[in-house]
This record gives structure tokens, sequence and C-alpha cells, in this order.
């Protein structure tokens, strides 16, 4: 744990008793006068040496709780809102879009890269800016963005490619930093066991997203209007309810846990001290672009590119195109929305269900291979089964390929935060890793061609081969962070888990107590 020296030079303003660390037993064991009750303060110290804390259960259930009901459903809407007026086009493109707009060819396509195009350019710096100028200005300031885009493109009748590409590009800049600000955003507040279970609960808006897109397009194309288009319905409301709650996130996001509104003193103590020990090296850190760039020293970041690069190609599929990967069955429409819901909401579960064991074992590799397996073995038996004589198999498939696509989004960008200690670091890191995980985006998006429809078997084997070297470098990372931890075990004489010393403690990845999350 951490000790006294350490913990005020995390913070240097104001003394250990004004911090709420306090001791318990009598002031001659500890040296240092005691400065209130313990549910005052919520943490005191545990040893007769003054180097260990405890933190105070009942206020660190109060401060998850908060967290939890106050902070996380508020940006998981934001991000639901995000999904839907991103991947909306796949809806739009089944109510007649191309035709409306006058594509042709594969301009569809070209366009829905395009987006993924500025994604991929503006995420890192996006993300930093979270960083630098906190998540409470930049957040709300993207999705008024993205909103306002969303409306423009109910306008888009008879204007043709351009307009399209231009509208495309500018909803891609504003979504960029959206999803890699909140996961760093959310790595202030909560310990590195706790982060995958509350990125899923985060992310599954996605997934929620694809299951309420389709009931909501399905209700509006059945709208028939002269002056206008269902698809123009589904652009026009979900661009208008998203500026709506921008306005609202700018007046309820905190910059810092120390600025939620909702924490008393001792919580905002206790979370302080958490993240001391279980979270970054120093607290609040100013942004510095230098400490920014540092971990791409690191041999381990670029396997962790390669990954995201992979696993992006499943989320680019899945979340796109799976109306229509579902139209392929042979089904109207208005059915081919409605039966994208259930392969939605199977994902959504299994999302939760394996980030929360991810967490509760504290082990990424062998779960990430996991949900990447169902993934690949979806997208497999869909290109290898005829789905007009097999439709019973190729729509189960469907559920496969949704269970295991989302879940690497948050085991993934949680597994290279917690081998980070800096929060720039770990801020400009995970911008570069979603972009590139939109390179994967950009190559499936491309695979997707009117001419290659209905099968698309191009895209679906293509995807899977991105699974089949996801799960290589996967279990080649897993493997080799286990090694080095052995190696180190060995080198001091005994064993050491993640947990057992503070990261405030450490001074960087070659000191002999670091230990790499596998």
């Amino acid at each position: 744990m951490a000790t006294v020296t350490e913990m005020q030079a995390i913070h240097p303003a104001g003394s250990i008793e004004q911090k709420g660390i306090h001791t318990t037993g009598t002031t001659e064991e500890k040296g240092m006068e005691t400065t209130g009750s313990i549910q005052e303060k919520g943490i005191h110290r545990t040893d007769t040496a003054g180097s260990n804390y405890e933190i105070d259960k009942a206020v660190e259930r109060s401060y998850l709780w908060k967290l939890d009901t106050r902070l996380i459903p508020l940006l998981s809407f934001m991000y639901l809102l995000c999904f839907m007026d991103k991947s909306n086009i796949g809806n739009a493109k089944t109510d007649g879009l191309e035709e409306d707009i006058g594509l042709s060819g594969g301009q569809y396509s070209t366009a829905v890269t395009m987006l993924s195009i500025t994604q991929m350019v503006f995420e890192p710096w996006q993300c930093s800016m979270v960083k630098k100028y906190g998540a409470k200005w930049i957040l709300p300031t993207l999705m008024f963005g993205w909103g306002s885009i969303a409306m423009i493109q109910a306008g888009m009748v008879g204007r043709g490619f351009g307009s399209f590409i231009c509208l495309r590009l500018a909803l891609g800049f504003f979504e960029s930093g959206f999803f890699s600000g909140t996961v760093f955003y959310m790595s202030l507040f909560y310990k590195r066991d706790e982060m995958a279970f509350r990125i899923a609960l985060f992310y599954i808006s996605a997934t929620i997203a694809g299951a309420f897109s389709g009931l909501f397009s399905y209700g509006l194309f059945q709208i028939k209007h002269a002056a206008l288009k269902g698809w123009q319905y589904l652009f026009i409301l979900e661009g208008c309810v998203t500026l709506i709650v921008a306005l609202f996130a700018y007046w309820h996001l905190p910059k810092t846990p120390a600025d939620f509104r909702y924490f008393t003193e001792a919580e905002k103590r206790v979370g302080f001290v958490r993240m001391s020990l279980d979270g970054t090296s120093e607290v609040n850190s100013k942004f510095t672009w230098a400490k920014a760039v540092a971990p791409f020293k690191q041999w381990r970041l670029w396997l962790f590119c390669m990954l995201c690069i992979c696993y992006g190609a499943a989320t680019g599929s899945t979340g796109t195109f799976l109306p229509q990967i579902v139209g392929r069955l042979g089904y109207s429409t208005v059915k081919t929305n409605l039966y994208t819901v259930a392969p939605n909401m199977a994902g959504c579960f299994a999302t939760l269900a394996i980030a929360k064991s991810s967490d509760y074992f504290r082990e990424r590799s062998i779960h990430l291979i996991g949900a990447l397996t169902l993934t690949m073995t979806g997208y497999i038996v869909l290109a290898a089964t005829d789905p007009v004589h097999n439709i019973s198999v190729s729509y189960f498939a469907c559920f496969l390929l949704s269970m295991g696509t989302y879940a690497p989004s948050c085991l993934v960008h949680q597994w290279h935060q917690s081998n980070n200690l800096d929060e720039s670091g770990r801020a400009f890191t995970t911008g570069v890793m979603l972009a590139l995980s939109n390179v994967g985006v950009i190559v499936t998006s491309q695979l997707f061609q009117n001419k290659w429809a209905p099968a698309y078997k191009q895209a679906l084997y293509g995807t899977a081969g991105f699974q089949a070297a996801a799960i290589c470098i996967v279990a080649s990372l897993g493997i080799m962070f286990r090694l080095i931890n052995k190696k180190r075990d060995k080198r001091i004489g005994y064993t050491l888990k993640i947990q057992d010393v503070p990261t405030s403690e450490l001074t960087g990845y070659a000191d002999p107590r670091f230990r790499y999350q596998y």
C-alpha cells in the first residue's frame, strides 16, 4: 500500500489529514493525530508503521453506486445516440435511401467508408482533448455537432453523391473521440478490476441502439407521407433527441471525481485514494504530449494496434451491415429491420456476461479469445450456408456474431489501459487504438458492395479471417505477459499480483514490482 510520503507526493496540496486519511489506534502508535471518524473521512491506516491504508467499504459502495446510477446511464445514452446516428444509414438504405439521393454502383459503400476515415484521423486528437480540457466540455460539444449533422442528412434527397460524402465526413469528425474519450474518462473514476464491466454497461448501448434502431425504423417506415420519406423522419427525430441530450450533458457531467456534485467530501477523498492505489501513477496529472506518446516505445502497444484493426473489422460489419446480412434471408424491408432486434439483444447480454467474468477473474486474454471465436464462427457459418434453404441456421449465425462482436471493444481497451500508468498516455493511446479499429471498419465496408450482394461471401469470409488473426495476437500477448510476470516473480523471490502494489508507488514499466495484466 502507499506510504505517507508517497501519498503526499500524489497530491501535495494539504496534509494527509486534510485528504481524509487518518489513523486507527492510539496517537502514540501512529505518531500522528487522528482527524475524525472513519465514517467522516472514509479512509484509515491499518498498520502500526503508518504505511498502509484501508478504504471504508460503506463509503466506497456509496461512491460506486452514485457513479453507476448517475454517470454511466447518461454516458450510455449518449453513446446509444452516437451509434444510432452513425449506423442508421444501414436502416435508411433498406427504405430506398440510395435511389432517393441518386447513388449508383459502389457509391454507398464509399460514403460509409468516409465516416470511418475522419474518425480514424481525428480520434487520437479528440481523445487527448478530453484529457486536456475535460470530458465535461468536449463530449457534449462533439455530441451537439453530430446531432446537427444527423438532422441535415434528411435534406439529401436528389443532391447526389457529393453532398452525401461531405455530410458523412463531417459526421465522422464529430463522432471521433467520443468512444475513446469516454473510455478514458471512465478510467478516472474506476479501478482496473472494475473497468471492463463498466465499459460494457456503456458499450452495450451500441447493441441496444442496433435493436432500438431496428424497431424505430420499423415504425417510421410505416409512415406514408408525400413530403417526407421514412428514412428522413429517422434522421430528423434521432438528431433532435441528440441535441437535447447534449445540452443536458453540459450541465450534468463532472470534469473529475472531485467535481461531481453528488459526492460527499468523504466520497471525493475515497475516489482520490482509490485511483492512487489501483489506477494511475499520478492522479489528475497535467496533460503533456511527451507523456502521451511515451507508451509507443513499448513493443506491446504495437501488438495492441494490430489487434484493434482486426477486431474492428467485425465491429464494422455487424454494427453497420447487420440489416443487409439479415436481408440475405429473403425477408421484406420491414421484417428485415425487425429481425435485427433479437441478435442485437443477445449481443447485449453476452457482452455484459463476458465483461463481468473478466473483471471478476482479473483476466482478459482467455475471455477475448472466447468472444472472438464466437464472432469468427458466426461469420464462417453465414458464408458457408445457403441462406435461402437454411434460414434457421443462417439466422442463428447472426446471433453468434452479435454475441461475440462487441465484447472485444470493452476488453481490449481496458486491457491496454490497465497496463498504462499515465493519464496522458492512456488518453492518447486509447484514441489511437479506436482510430485503428476504424481501419478494419473501412476494409469491411468496402467488402459489402452491391456487386457481391446478396451473398456477401467475400465480406463474411474476410471478417472471419480478421477474427482468426485477432485470436493469434491475443494468445501471443497473454502468453508473453504471463512469462514476463513469472520472470519478475522469480527475480524478486516471491509472487506479486497486479493489485498488490499501489500504482502510485510504481516508477515505471521497468519497475520489478510492475505486473502486466493478462
